[in-house]
């Protein structure tokens, strides 16, 4: 297996729009979300893929602060992960990991381990993220414990927070040097 993170730059925009209705899928079992009347996974009345997808349209608007990533093994995209600098991070952070997603059949391979280690590689500083922090989301807990463990040398910061919008989270902080 040869695993790659490659910026999904214009000329690779639409695989992230292909990907995308798949991590939205799996996140509404763990946020517990239900589709519009539409059928799409959004809070608002989208009607089709393509109007949900402009709401993402920001990730390729300014390359020095947005970093969409497509994640590839043997150059077949597997997953994504999108990563913003200031001023779309929380106060503390420089760096945020906004979505990370493994397709099903690459999860529990040590697949996702690499990737996040080969995203945060990419941009030393104090980073953070959130994730769901219900009973339905304890395999992603779980695995980004097992790897920030390994990876910061247990050195990062879990609490439970609000966020603006009022959604509860696990937030995750630590450094890369």
């Amino acid at each position: 297996m040869i695993l790659s993170i490659v910026k999904a730059d214009l000329s690779k925009k639409y695989i992230v729009k292909n990907l995308y209705p798949l991590y939205l899928h799996d996140m509404a079992e763990i946020w517990e979300m239900k589709p519009n009347i539409h059928g799409i996974f959004e809070e608002d009345d989208s009607q089709t893929l393509e109007d949900q997808f402009r709401h993402f349209d920001i990730w390729w608007s300014d390359e020095n602060i947005f970093f969409p990533y497509l994640i590839c093994n043997e150059e077949v995209p597997i997953g994504f992960a999108f990563v913003a600098k200031t001023p779309y991070c929380p106060v503390e952070s420089e760096i945020c990991l906004h979505e990370f997603f493994l397709l099903r059949p690459y999860r529990g391979t040590g697949l996702g381990k690499v990737a996040a280690k080969m995203i945060f590689n990419r941009f030393p500083g104090r980073w953070s993220f959130y994730t769901n922090p219900s009973d339905r989301n304890f395999r992603t807990q779980e695995f980004w414990r097992s790897f920030l463990n390994s990876y910061v040398s247990k050195e990062y910061k879990e609490t439970s927070e609000t966020t603006k919008s009022g959604s509860k989270v696990l937030a995750f902080r630590f450094e890369v040097i």
